[in-house]
């Protein structure tokens, strides 16, 4: 099953299989230390805009929605040296429900979309935790508040999937370097990301965009765009070594 970035061997979380145990969370932000970016919902995107550059990454035919986090593989500029994440940075949800994901698995035929399924990094199983499912395999109260981080995150996922295929239909995705001067240093340069085209964005029919307005789309694309200058903060702070406020 494959892993998100930074997460351990995963496996189905199974409430019979998994009966009376629970999960040790991670005390820090260790974890994501060599992350670069991290996925984001189309809800988080006014949020997370004022901290982070917001792009996309073409994967096959599809666009995903990632906040970057720093400007070199294995860089993740908001994790401090004392493992938690920068003091008023907004942290992804991605981020938030760890040691648990979603996760697509392909389901044999071509023809049909990928199966989502909840899944959880083994190692943070325990018999010690407050557990997710009784002994007979019901849900607990302490299952409820994870249940609720994983249905805000279905539905994201899902919303920002049908964006991102809207925006890849009217291609309105292009490919873009981000290129900045810090205070010090060389020029750096950040390839392999796609922003959207604000002049084709701006030519959509009357009718196209009071439907994105209706759908909050238009809102997450101008703060996608707003975004791309937090390029120029990740870059001072790449050269520092440390993310500014």
């Amino acid at each position: 099953m494959p892993a998100p970035p930074g997460y351990g061997d995963l496996v189905a979380l199974d409430r019979q299989a998994h009966a009376g145990l629970g999960l040790v969370t991670a005390s820090d932000h260790r974890w994501t230390a060599a992350l670069t970016a991290v996925a984001i919902g189309l809800v988080e995107f006014s949020r997370a805009a004022l901290d982070y550059p917001l792009a996309f990454v073409r994967r096959g035919e599809r666009y995903d929605a990632v906040a970057v986090l720093g400007l070199r593989a294995g860089q993740n500029l908001f994790v401090e040296e004392s493992g938690h994440w920068r003091p008023g940075a907004y942290v992804p949800a991605g981020i938030r429900l760890h040691p648990l994901c979603l996760a697509e698995i392909a389901t044999g035929d071509s023809d049909a979309a990928p199966r989502t399924l909840v899944a959880v990094q083994a190692d943070r199983l325990s018999a010690t935790a407050p557990p997710l499912f009784d002994t007979t395999g019901q849900p607990t109260a302490h299952w409820a508040s994870w249940e609720k981080l994983l249905d805000a995150a279905e539905q994201s996922r899902r919303a920002t999937q049908a964006w991102s295929e809207a925006l890849r239909a009217l291609d309105l995705l292009v490919p873009f370097d981000a290129l900045a001067r810090p205070r010090s240093g060389e020029p750096m340069r950040v390839s392999g990301l796609h922003r959207i085209d604000e002049n084709r964005l701006n030519k959509l029919s009357p009718e196209t965009l009071h439907d994105w307005q209706t759908r909050h789309w238009l809102r997450a694309a101008h703060a996608h765009l707003i975004s791309l200058e937090n390029f120029a903060r990740l870059m001072d702070a790449a050269s520092t070594g440390t993310a500014r406020a």
